[in-house]
């Protein structure tokens, strides 16, 4: 078997590889080699005279690039508002919110192409999309549809709801839930009611968008 070895670093002597001093000298051998690791961030590069740099991080095996995360799930956002807003007058459209959380995996894909992207790292950029999306609905919305539904109500509208409540009303025996219908149509019970209608639309946004994220992260990683 043919014997490996290395010249001493301060003598020049021919040391058996493994040997911890030098034969001649008494130099210690053992030394971390940086040959191969690239340098830290920060350090000084030889070749650039001793200038610092800055190492960029790239997504890790199945995670993500945060940055291009967030832009590519601004993007999709806009596909979640525009749902969110047709969905005012057809609610199954909330059913294509899905569909934003996996345009916006898919966009990322593009942006940063990786063997593999978890489900879980899917299902959070589609939740991202989903979150910036019902801003981008609700800064509009939000005001609008309190002046029209509680502060400057439609008599119209507000007329029919009284009369669907009072149905309610009468066809419960149970006096604290006739109370209860009663009080949710002062301007205080239609405050509560139009609160929860946002925050149940909201959770429900993320979910389909974050599920919608996750099936796209799904398809990437079977793509040839």
């Amino acid at each position: 078997m043919e014997r490996v070895s290395h010249s001493c670093h301060q003598c020049g002597v021919e040391v058996d590889e493994g040997s911890p001093f030098c034969r001649k000298c008494g130099a210690p051998q053992i030394r971390v080699s940086q040959g191969d690791s690239p340098p830290a961030p920060g350090a000084a590069d030889p070749a650039s005279g001793g200038s610092n740099y800055a190492v960029s991080e790239g997504p890790v095996p199945g995670g993500i690039d945060r940055g291009v995360a967030r832009r590519q799930a601004a993007k999709a956002a806009l596909l979640v508002a525009l749902i969110l807003a047709i969905s005012s007058q057809l609610l199954w459209g909330l059913l294509l919110i899905p569909l934003a959380g996996m345009l916006a995996v898919q966009l990322y894909l593009r942006r940063r192409p990786q063997p593999k992207l978890s489900p879980g790292a899917g299902a959070g950029i589609g939740l991202l999309t989903g979150f910036l999306g019902f801003l981008i609905f609700g800064i509009p919305a939000l005001p609008f549809t309190l002046w029209v539904t509680v502060f400057h109500p439609d008599p119209a509208v507000l007329k029919e709801l009284h009369a669907q409540m009072d149905t309610q009303i009468q066809r419960s025996p149970n006096p604290q839930a006739q109370q209860i219908a009663q009080s949710l149509m002062t301007p205080h019970g239609l405050l509560l009611l139009f609160i929860l209608g946002f925050v149940i639309l909201l959770i429900l946004t993320l979910v389909l968008s974050a599920a919608g994220g996750a099936i796209g992260a799904g398809i990437g990683r079977r793509r040839p």
